[in-house]
């Protein structure tokens, strides 16, 4: 199965690809800026199952997460953020803003991915495919 297959399977389907079911978990969450509605939670969840030491990194009214495997170096760091600004009326959307929605996947993938998910669920999954 493909990308493209594996994003029009149902959620719950074995095949789907990892990363977008990862996705569509972080999408699913109303993460608006100051509250990431889990998303960091999931993330870390997803680490700690491969090696990593995940802690909280309170600023102000956010949180960030620090994940580290091993104790040296060298280091990678991933900055990026789990939460959005407001949507807006609702009934400006063609579609909630908070549902993931995959259109004309044959022809492109054409997922609608805000910034907080998509580098997250493709970095994560990707990390657990590493050899440690």
């Amino acid at each position: 199965m493909n990308i493209e297959e594996s994003m029009t399977s149902s959620a719950d389907s074995p095949s789907r690809h990892p990363s977008i079911a990862l996705l569509d978990e972080l999408i699913r969450r109303p993460s608006v800026t100051p509250d990431d509605a889990g998303c960091q939670q999931v993330l870390a969840e997803r680490l700690e199952k491969i090696g990593f030491t995940c802690e909280p990194m309170p600023f102000g009214d956010v949180t960030n997460l620090w994940a580290r495997r091993g104790s040296s170096g060298p280091v990678l760091c991933f900055a990026g953020h789990t939460d959005v600004v407001p949507p807006g009326a609702l009934e400006e959307w063609h579609t909630d803003p908070f549902e993931p929605v995959s259109r004309d996947c044959s022809a492109s993938t054409t997922l609608s991915v805000p910034s907080r998910a998509g580098p997250s669920s493709s970095l994560v999954t990707s990390i657990a495919r590493l050899p440690w």
